[in-house]
């Protein structure tokens, strides 16, 4: 007898996000008040706003109960008279094949969103007491919120059997039990949360140029205000967090026969070897984030050839802000109950001149568990290394858990 269970889960809450947003630079742009008659009053405002938002939640909750089970033995050939008694059972063999993947999130804003070239402000050639008042502000903002929550549970029954056999009780002729072989193969891939973001796109300063304020050749008693203002700020946030659970109880059984009170002949008993295998793959949370935004641009001020009591303020200020969040949080409880056994063969009580005897088979156990979890990537998108020396490709296993998606 032989059995096949494959189980194939891909679930991904709110589908698999792939997102890629490309903000547009601010222009550069130039502000130019000049030639304005004496007693003149002119006020300039600026304001240039830019958001990005990419927010990405996965929960994947799941569950495979599965018994497999595999049975060529529990036969009985007693109380005969006369002639041989045989049983010869088959194989059992049987295969359980789960594959768990979950909550897979990437997302791009390319841009950042930077002023392109800078900002030109020029105030000149006023005439006296003029007032000029200008006021330049940029603010963009970049942020990606990941979050991924994954739980899996795997209760697998295994059991595989060709022994229990019974021959006894009888009378005359040889008495024979030969078992097939059991074999069983258990494997369990549990992979979930993975989270790459990248802000900037290797796009660098984003600036093809600094900005410059100019206050020259106005007349006596000008008053001159100029306040210019660029900030910037990209964040991403990923969490992810695994829980795997897998209860794993694998049985191969060739022995456990008796041949017992027979009369004349031989008692024969030959067992099958007994062999099972486990082996148990978890990988759970890991993030990569890449932050290559450096909007903060240079500045030229030059102030020149104002008239007596002329005044000028200037303020400039250039603020930028990178925040990185990564977290993950890992809980993997395997429970293995793995037992392989081709003894507890019984013959005895056996009259006449025959032979008695008992072959066992070999038994044999292979027990794998693995477990890698909890990485985190910042800067960089490419190969990285384990604590236990894995080498991990993030972006060629995103792509080979995309592809599985899209299969399922």
């Amino acid at each position: 007898m032989i059995t096949k269970t494959k189980i194939a889960t891909a679930f991904a809450t709110g589908a698999l996000l792939l997102s890629s947003f490309a903000p547009a630079a601010f222009a550069n742009g130039t502000i130019d008040v000049s030639g304005n008659g004496a007693g003149s009053d002119t006020s300039v405002q600026v304001s240039s706003d830019q958001s990005s938002r990419i927010v990405q939640n996965n929960d994947a909750n799941i569950s495979n109960t599965i018994n497999n089970t595999a049975n060529t033995g529990g036969n009985s050939s007693s109380f005969n008279t006369g002639g041989n008694s045989t049983i010869d059972t088959g194989n059992a063999s049987s295969r359980v094949d789960v594959s768990n993947m979950a909550n897979m999130n990437q997302a791009s804003i390319d841009g950042c969103g930077c002023t392109s070239g800078g900002t030109g402000v020029s105030v000149s050639g006023n005439g006296a007491f003029s007032s000029t008042d200008v006021n330049v502000d940029h603010n963009t903002d970049s942020a990606i919120y990941q979050d991924n929550n994954a739980r899996i549970r795997n209760n697998i029954s295994s059991n595989q059997t060709t022994g229990n056999n019974d021959s006894g009780f009888n009378t005359g002729g040889d008495t024979r039990i030969v078992t097939g072989h059991a074999m069983s193969d258990v494997m369990v891939d549990n992979a979930a949360n993975a989270n790459t973001a990248s802000i900037g796109g290797g796009s660098g300063s984003g600036n093809g140029g600094g900005s410059y304020i100019n206050v020259s050749g106005n007349g006596a008693f000008s008053n001159t205000d100029v306040d210019l203002s660029n900030r910037h700020s990209s964040t991403i946030d990923q969490n992810s967090t695994a829980d795997f659970y897998n209860n794993i109880r694998n049985t191969d059984r060739t022995g456990g026969n008796d041949s017992n009170f027979n009369t004349g002949g031989n008692s024969w008993i030959a067992s099958g070897n007994a062999t099972n295998r486990v082996g148990v793959d978890n990988m759970a949370n890991f993030n990569a984030a890449s932050l290559d935004c450096g909007c903060m641009t240079g500045l030229t001020a030059r102030v020149s050839g104002n008239g007596a009591f002329a005044s000028t303020d200037l303020a400039a200020n250039f603020d930028q802000t990178k925040s990185l969040f990564q977290d993950n949080r890992y809980t993997g409880n395997n429970r293995i109950y793995n037992d392989s056994q081709t003894g507890n063969n019984s013959s005895g009580y056996n009259t006449g001149s025959g032979r008695g005897m008992i072959l066992s088979g070999h038994s044999g156990s292979d027990v794998s568990v693995s477990n890698a979890g909890n990485a985190n990537i910042a800067g960089g998108m490419g190969n990285f290394t384990m604590p236990g020396g894995t080498r991990v490709n993030i972006a060629f296993d995103m792509m080979k858990m995309w592809q599985m998606f899209n299969m399922m």
